[in-house]
């Protein structure tokens, strides 16, 4: 052991005996020489990052680093009395400290990350300084959700000291504090820092506060692509259904599902806000949204309601009045005349013999009345009907996939493994001792007596005998496992084995002296240790098994094994979700020691580190160790440097799952939904199997958005959803246009001259089909067919003329064959003309199949275009 010399005056051991000797005030009385002076407390902190923010709870869950600095009048030295000690860390049990809280803090858990060292300088400048997770209450404007900032107050102030004992005042101002906090704050994805400012005041209690406004702001874009896109996607579906046949129960069946879906995303809506006494934009929006479609379901089912009635009753009177003459004007609808078609129908049995022509006359008049009354009936129903759609019922099987194994156990496999590696040390360290054992200096107990402990520096003190010596600290990690990665609020669970080595020059001894005892085992809590937290540390939940013991050498070598179970911030990157590797950085340094006090060092380099870990790293299946990489730095803050050491840890996510679970659903559900596209047309048979395909998908989409974290970037696969559920839902309008546009071909059999034109002519030849008949030829045909018609009656009743001029010339001449022959010719003349009108229809009719057949083909191809390039641009982001 050393023994006093010249080098005693340059260590911390002295200038703290000197302190404690001239009567140092302890932790219960305020360090000033007149009670009537109030202690200036200057404080500051730095916010690290925003851990959670929980819009239901409103809370705010941050990671700040906490910064105060006062005086202590008890406290002075000259540092050339003490070889130029300027300053000192010291225990925080030892000295006073202002009692300042958190006024916003609304959960008081254990998980604050404290640090046990005070620094104090020769003028009596005392600082305390610690990370702290604080959860704190935040009330939220939402009304621009999810466009929103948010502003939140973190309030310091004495709990008990009036103004007249304790002053706050911040250390910068609001300009410096927000570029400093810029230059450190973490962005975990959905928020962003967007300024800090800081005020002081005195409340009405008399207690000085200082107050911080944190003003962040939120990333929409997750929230754009899983929660408003699908929902405009619904609306304009249920926009669409208006234009669906109203004749079938389809209409009903399609809203009704629509209803369904948007009601999924007004719950999800609902878990993402507070319940507070306003009310998100987004949030009324989909409210109107919602009574519309109710609305018009109502709407719906009252003109099934009629359209059930119309055979039985006739049309009230008010309805006639209002509906049929003054609504159905304003709306543009043309009702024809009953008199026009009576007239229409006479014109068309004018060929009808003189001799029944009265009796068909009156035939017709009866005929004419029926028609009239339920054409009535059928115009006033289309101004009713609403829309229809096909009851769907949405599946939703939401996919958790959870890892969670038993903490107990895992630390007991790691502390068993421990243990085994301590018990051999000792068997060894036994059978050394077997030569000696005769010998009265062979104990534990001797060697203890001999290094003296009390006369050594304790935990107060660096154990160095001249202050401008650094402590070289090696430090070295072995990952164990991972426990978990949480994606949503992007931390990683791990189990680490953690191993700090540095020298105490203030103790040794000769293990030949001991028979031959080279190390023994102490408490922690015998000798000073070195502050090292981890950077990245985000909650301290207190699993970790508890270890007293350090290893002491015969050559004051000290070793400190600690298995420790961290939480630690994670950025992840995820653009090539599920095929995707993290990469997550441990970084080990000194909280309050600059470079001047403590170097850290790597014990093994980075090769070293990755075998190491690979051969103990326990894989549990869902993240795979890739490689560990080390490096040393250092860092610089407010002036000082203060040394680090980095552990890159590099791991691979196990994608089985999802591409099982996740990734061949979304591709089943598009190749289903491209399936149909060969269906039958003309039935509903095709809009109930896409609709059903993009609900399936919907559900799929909000599994995935449980799953990724909300960030200002989409993963690839994110982009694959909402491409595919858009063209899903472009193709689901198509159908419902090409119904519609079937529907026209039974009440319009004529086409506009830009559709012939612009589709059955150039669009159709592109897309390879046949030409249709041409048109002008059909009328063509037509036009001459009445043409001898006509001629042929005219015939006929020039004819009739001449049998009334000459009528006994016509009886006698007339034979019974010529009047059967006639009858003949005129059954045979209307069954031509009736012929004509019905292929005339069927030629309407088959234009606007044409018309149908051409677009979806060209719907088609664009799907599979579409189809093509995402999937190439997916396989290639994952692949490359």
């Amino acid at each position: 052991m050393g023994s006093c010399d010249n080098q005693t005056v340059c260590s911390y051991q002295y200038l703290l005996n000197n302190l404690t000797v001239s009567g140092l005030p302890g932790p219960d009385v305020r360090p000033v020489k007149d009670w009537r002076k109030p202690t200036t407390v200057n404080i500051d902190f730095n916010l690290y990052t925003v851990i959670k923010f929980d819009t239901g709870l409103q809370s705010l869950t941050t990671l700040i680093w906490f910064y105060m600095t006062w005086n202590n009048e008890y406290i002075s030295w000259d540092p050339k009395d003490f070889c130029g000690i300027e300053k000192m860390y010291i225990l925080g049990d030892m000295l006073w400290k202002p009692d300042l809280y958190i006024y916003d803090l609304t959960e008081f858990t254990n998980e604050t990350l404290k640090t046990l060292y005070y620094t104090i300088k020769s003028n009596g400048q005392t600082s305390y300084s610690s990370p702290l997770r604080i959860v704190s209450n935040c009330h939220m404007a939402i009304s621009k959700f999810p466009f929103d900032t948010q502003s939140c107050q973190l309030e310091f102030g004495p709990y008990y000291h009036t103004v007249q004992d304790i002053t706050m005042i911040p250390s910068v101002n609001s300009s410096q504090k927000y570029l400093m906090a810029k230059d450190i704050y973490v962005t975990r994805g959905e928020w962003f820092l967007d300024d800090i400012t800081v005020q002081n005041f005195t409340d009405a209690s008399n207690y000085s506060r200082v107050t911080y406004n944190i003003i962040i702001r939120r990333a929409p874009v997750a929230y754009v692509i899983n929660l408003i896109i699908p929902s405009f996607f619904l609306v304009l579906l249920d926009v669409a259904s208006m234009f669906m046949r109203t004749d079938t129960t389809v209409k009903l069946g399609f809203k009704l599902g629509i209803v369904m879906g948007f009601s999924v995303v007004l719950v999800i809506l609902n878990n993402m806000i507070p319940n507070s006494d306003s009310i998100p934009i987004l949030g009324i929006f989909c409210a109107m949204c919602m009574g519309i479609m109710v609305v018009s379901n109502v709407a719906c089912l009252a003109t099934l309601y009629m359209e059930t009635r119309e055979t039985h009753h006739e049309v009230p009177p008010w309805v006639k009045f209002w509906v049929l003459k003054y609504l159905a004007r304003a709306l543009c609808f043309h009702l024809e005349s009953t008199d026009a078609n009576l007239v229409t129908v006479v014109k068309v049995e004018q060929t009808v013999e003189d001799g029944t022509r009265t009796k068909r006359k009156a035939e017709l008049q009866d005929r004419s009345k029926c028609f009239s009354k339920e054409e009535a009936v059928t115009l006033e129903v289309k101004l009713l009907k609403g829309l229809l759609a096909e009851v769907l019922k949405i599946h939703q099987h939401v996919i958790s996939y959870k890892s969670k194994n038993d903490a107990k156990s895992e630390w007991q496999l790691a502390a068993l493994h421990k243990m085994l590696i301590h018990f051999v040390s000792v068997l060894l360290s036994i059978s050394l001792l077997g030569t000696c054992y005769s010998q009265n200096d062979c104990s534990y107990n001797s060697l203890l007596q001999y290094l003296n402990f009390t006369n050594l520096p304790g935990p107060n003190v660096r154990p160095v005998k001249d202050w401008t010596k650094p402590n070289i600290v090696y430090v070295d990690m072995f990952l164990y496992t991972v426990i978990s990665l949480d994606m949503v609020l992007q931390t990683l669970t791990s189990l680490i084995w953690l191993d700090m080595t540095w020298y105490n020059e203030f103790i040794s001894w000769n293990p030949d002296d001991f028979c031959g005892i080279h190390r023994i085992y102490v408490t922690d809590k015998t000798f000073w240790k070195p502050d090292i937290l981890i950077s990245e540390l985000t909650n301290d939940d207190g699993k970790a098994p508890l270890i007293i013991y350090n290893t002491l050498e015969s050559d004051g070598k000290i070793t400190d094994s600690t298995p420790m179970r961290v939480i630690s911030n994670c950025y992840m990157d995820m653009y090539k979700f599920p095929f995707d590797t993290q990469t997550c950085f441990l970084t080990f340094g000194s909280n309050v020691h600059p470079v001047q006090d403590i170097i850290i060092l790597p014990k093994n380099n980075s090769t070293q580190v990755s075998q190491n870990a690979k051969d103990i790293f326990y894989n549990k299946g869902d993240w795979a160790l890739d490689q560990i990489t080390v490096v040393s730095q250092t860092m610089q803050y407010e002036g000082a440097q203060y040394s680090q050491v980095t552990y890159k840890i590099t791991l691979k996510r196990a994608s089985v799952i999802y591409v099982i679970n996740l990734i061949m659903p979304l591709c089943f559900m598009v190749f289903l939904d491209f399936a149909s596209m060969f269906m039958h047309l003309e039935s509903g048979e095709r809009l109930d199997f896409k609709i059903n395909a993009v609900f399936g998908f919907f559900v799929l989409l909000l599994i995935f958005n449980n799953i990724t974290p909300n960030s200002d970037s989409e993963p690839m696969l994110g982009t694959f959803c909402i491409v595919s559920m858009a063209i899903m839902v472009f193709s689901l309008f198509n159908c419902i246009i090409m119904l519609y546009i079937h529907s026209l071909s039974e009440t319009n059999k004529h086409l506009p001259p830009w559709v012939k034109i612009w589709i059955m002519k150039h669009l159709a030849r592109v897309l390879c089909f046949r030409p249709l008949k041409s048109l002008d030829e059909d009328l063509a045909t037509a036009v001459e067919a009445d043409t001898n018609t006509k001629n042929r009656k005219r015939a006929d009743k020039k004819l009739e003329t001449q049998d009334k001029r000459k009528p006994t010339q016509g009886k006698e001449n007339v034979t019974q064959e010529v009047k059967v022959l006639k009858g003949l010719l005129w059954e045979v003349m209307k069954i031509h003309q009736k012929l004509v009108l019905s292929n005339n229809n069927d030629d309407g009719k088959s234009e606007w199949q044409f018309v149908v057949h051409v677009v979806d083909r060209l719907v088609l191809i664009i799907y599979v275009i579409i189809l093509i390039i995402i999937f190439a641009v997916v396989i290639l982001a994952w692949t490359n």
